[in-house]
């Protein structure tokens, strides 16, 4: 979301009006659909890459207001979203062993925007090893390099899987006899301070989630394996209330559709895990739940790089198939956020085993449309005024998919390559030949990936005709990445058949249902509540209302 991006394997535009010289580096095409999905994608490849690029602005604290849960209060306007598998213990990052040493900090850039830093090093014999946090950026203990610690200074690099190494991060910094260091972050020739200090043993210096769940819990967890019938093994988490369980009662059942990119159960982004905190409600509300790691994700088997949108659905029969197997469920629903709200109808027309469906940010139209208005959406949202250079850059963007649909190949060059110098001319960033040569053969393998051809043409419209279950469809007003005015109304009329239907926009939520400012990218890592509580009450009354 900023002028100045990095991107190898994800199309999700950043934009930022850099007020200091921005780095050199490659420019993506603009955003792919992304839940926590294809935004996760980004930030765990390539693009955690030029820090100072992908920064987001601090906001102030007259903001905060803003941004609190509403309990049980989302207005309703009528009118119409890696992970470790819950199985594996997660890294505890606020335990360190002695011979460790946890600093944190930030690095500035323009005016008030900061971007919080950790790192984690320790001495092995005489060589220093360790990682780097970036909560904001989704960025979990990325490996640094040519680390030195003495009595005076601490420096550190960060090597970024391919990119240059002109483009890498370097860290120089003087502790001072406060104890605390300060210094300077060199890269791609820009220059941004950064102060840390040494953090005390037990600290917590993770974002605040504060929904994430927490014992004793009203619910039970069993891991569970699925086969499927490609081959592959879904592992998840099946969360049953206890309420009733000892006599056997039977139980709705939602199983959780997860959006675009590699994702595990808990849909997990910057910190946040949607999923989890959904499936901690429902089951306080008596209603059980099934959320798997993504095929190749986690502690599932199968390989993700080459399925589709088609492939997943396939994987979500499979869970209906386990799930209706079970003596204790009463019903068996679909939650499905983003893409995974794309993929539920086209699971639910052909099976009688799926009673109802909860559609979260969902598409209603072919998913090239869908990236054309987000482009524009999520560049406003980051501060971008120009609206014939993001006119341009919509038409180009276009250019590419038609020529990539058509094999056209020597077209699609031309085109990424003409938006790669509108994006550099417009950030005042520049690039050599060979870095605009690279960002061009990247976003070629992107594009012509099965998923994405077929993500391109994909019409949720189509299988949402055919819907008899009841739907209930939620969208945020400040979604920016799959807009309200241009899905919701494409939906409900794709199920204008269906008389069991309830359709809400709510207002002041994102694209992950958290109570957002501007619906921003940069605002998710900032806003600590995963999921807003209104909303939560919705989707759970609805389903027992079923």
């Amino acid at each position: 979301m900023r002028f100045s991006l990095v991107v190898e394997t994800t199309t999700c535009l950043r934009v930022r009006t850099p007020a200091t010289p921005t780095p050199r580096i490659p420019i993506p095409i603009g955003p792919a659909l992304a839940g926590p999905d294809g935004l996760k994608g980004m930030l765990m490849g390539t693009v955690l890459a030029l820090i100072a690029a992908l920064i987001a602005p601090n906001h102030s604290d007259d903001r905060s207001a803003e941004r609190k849960p509403s309990p049980e209060a989302v207005v309703e306007t009528v009118a119409y979203v890696a992970p470790q598998p819950e199985a594996e213990p997660a890294k505890d990052s606020d335990e360190t062993s002695a011979d460790e040493e946890r600093w944190t900090g930030v690095v500035e850039l323009s005016g008030s925007a900061e971007l919080g830093i950790t790192i984690t090093i320790s001495l092995d014999g005489d060589r220093w090893t360790g990682g780097i946090d970036i909560p904001m950026q989704g960025v979990d203990d990325l490996p640094l390099s040519d680390i030195t610690r003495d009595d005076d200074t601490l420096g550190f690099t960060a090597p970024l899987p391919g990119a240059p190494e002109s483009a890498w991060p370097r860290w120089s910094l003087t502790i001072n006899d406060d104890g605390n260091a300060t210094g300077t972050l060199r890269q791609s020739g820009g220059e941004f301070p950064t102060t840390m200090r040494l953090a005390a043993e037990g600290e917590s210096l993770g974002p605040s989630r504060p929904q994430e769940p927490k014992p004793p819990f009203p619910y039970t967890t069993e891991e569970i394996t699925i086969e499927t019938a490609a081959g592959h093994t879904l592992a998840g988490t099946l969360t049953i209330p206890n309420e009733g369980l000892a006599d056997g009662a039977a139980h709705p059942l939602a199983i959780m559709i997860t959006g675009s990119g590699p994702q595990d159960r808990d849909e997990t982004i910057l910190g946040h895990k949607p999923f989890l905190v959904l499936a901690d409600h429902l089951a306080r509300r008596g209603v059980a739940s099934i959320r798997c790691d993504d095929r190749g994700v986690g502690a599932s088997t199968g390989d993700f790089q080459t399925a589709t949108t088609l492939d997943f659905a396939d994987d979500v029969r499979a869970q209906v198939a386990f799930a209706a197997g079970r003596s204790d469920v009463a019903s068996i629903g679909l939650i499905g956020h983003s893409e995974g709200a794309l993929i539920a109808p086209l699971v639910a027309v052909d099976t009688d085993a799926v009673d109802w469906l909860v559609l979260l940010a969902g598409p209603g139209v072919p998913g090239r449309e869908v990236l054309g208005r987000q482009l524009v959406a999520m560049a406003k949202a980051e501060g971008a005024t120009d609206e014939v250079n993001l006119e341009e850059q919509v038409r180009l963007q276009q250019a590419a998919f038609d020529a990539s649909l058509k094999g056209d190949l020597t077209s699609f060059d031309a085109a990424i390559r003409e938006l790669v110098e509108i994006q550099l001319a417009a950030s005042g960033a520049s690039a050599t030949e060979a870095e605009i040569a690279s960002t061009v053969r990247q976003q070629r393998g992107v594009i012509q990936s099965p998923w994405f051809q077929a993500f391109l043409e994909l019409d949720a419209r189509e299988p949402l005709r055919e819907v008899e279950q009841p739907v209930l469809v939620l969208n945020g007003e400040l979604d920016t990445q799959v807009l309200a005015d241009q899905n919701v109304p494409a939906i409900e009329a794709a199920l204008k058949h269906n008389d069991d239907v309830e359709v809400r926009v709510l207002p002041g939520l994102n694209h992950l249902f958290q109570p957002a400012t501007t619906g921003a990218f940069s605002e998710y890592a900032e806003i600590e509540v995963t999921f807003d509580p209104g909303a939560l009450e919705i989707i759970s009354g609805w389903i027992r209302r079923r």
